[in-house]
């Protein structure tokens, strides 16, 4: 009996030795921790846990894993995350969406102002051609009897002969205005192949609401810096200016930036832009300015029939006399 005891007790005593060497060996606690590690079903719609993927090899370090409930601690997985790939993928898609319906937008955005501009266009222009005015041959602003004499001051005369029988000299052809000084005609004169640019740039400020908020009031600053014209002189060509927007916007923006035009179309032909302005605005403009380059005897950067359109009764040497007496430099 006592020698069943002591085989019993030494049978304890080796199966003990055994398990503490098996639960010291290295090997064996890897074992028994991967034993220990939940495997994540594929199907994770019961699950509430962020940690659930679906993915065969995604394994999870978790304390309880229930039928109702995946919560994981520790995710190791040797490839990128699948909901992290969805999440690009669904950026990626969400912004090919975003610019295809961009330029969808920016497409319909620019036919609609293609047609505005062009059926705009098109409505002005015919305004220009059924006003009675003759629109080829513009003689009536130029080639006319009445002059604007200098004798120290401006003064309109019926004609050339009556102008120097008063000891007058002759400025320019036509009714004198408010740009019928020496400062402005000095300007235009310095300015003659430039004008129709910085004019044009002008021009465009009224749309500018970055200028001051557009409208007249930057036209008018602009004119002012760039040219410099008298202020009388300044508000004709703004004048001029406003007449444009509202006549022959559509048709300028059409010239000049759908089809590039430059100021003629041919030779002595102005292109639609400087045509409408010519005719829409043309006769209120010079009855205000009275001076101008052409009525002035300037040859411009426009082309223009120079036999019916230029003024050629202007003296010689009249502009040079009139700024020396006014101290006017011809820096200025």
């Amino acid at each position: 009996m006592v020698q069943q005891q002591k085989s019993i007790s030494s049978k304890v005593t080796l199966e003990e030795t055994e398990y503490l060497i098996h639960l010291n060996d290295p090997e064996q606690q890897q074992k028994q921790a991967k034993d220990q590690q939940v495997s994540v079903p594929n199907d994770c719609s019961s699950y509430s846990s962020a940690a659930c993927y679906e993915d065969d090899n995604v394994r999870v370090n978790t304390a309880e894993a229930e039928d109702e409930n995946c919560s994981a601690s520790t995710i190791t997985n040797g490839s990128d995350s699948p909901h992290a790939l969805y999440s690009t993928t669904e950026a990626y898609v969400r912004i090919r969406r975003y610019m295809k319906w961009f330029f969808i937008v920016n497409c319909f955005i620019f036919l609609m102002f293609f047609a505005i501009v062009f059926i705009g266009a098109e409505v002005e222009g015919k305004r220009v051609r059924d006003k009675i005015l003759p629109v080829e041959n513009r003689s009536w602003a130029y080639n006319i009897p009445d002059v604007c004499g200098y004798d120290g001051d401006f003064m309109t005369f019926a004609n050339e002969s009556e102008a120097r029988e008063d000891s007058n000299q002759v400025a320019h052809c036509g009714n004198c205005g408010e740009c019928s000084t020496v400062q402005d005609i000095f300007i235009i004169n310095k300015t003659s192949g430039t004008l129709t640019d910085t004019t044009t740039f002008c021009a465009k400020q009224v749309m500018n609401i970055f200028a001051g908020g557009g409208g007249r009031a930057a036209v008018v600053s602009c004119i002012e810096e760039k040219v410099g014209f008298t202020p009388a002189c300044g508000n004709c060509w703004v004048d001029n200016v406003m007449c444009d927007y509202k006549y022959c916007l559509m048709t300028c923006i059409r010239s000049v930036f759908f089809y590039g035009e430059s100021n003629n179309k041919g030779s002595d032909t102005l292109n639609d832009c400087l045509n409408c302005d010519e005719v829409m605005c043309g006769p209120e403009f010079i009855l205000c300015a009275g001076a101008n380059r052409r009525r002035a005897g300037i040859i411009t950067d426009i082309d223009r029939d120079e036999d019916n359109e230029v003024c050629e009764k202007v003296d010689d040497g009249w502009l040079a006399e009139a700024m020396a007496a006014e101290g006017i430099s011809n820096r200025k």
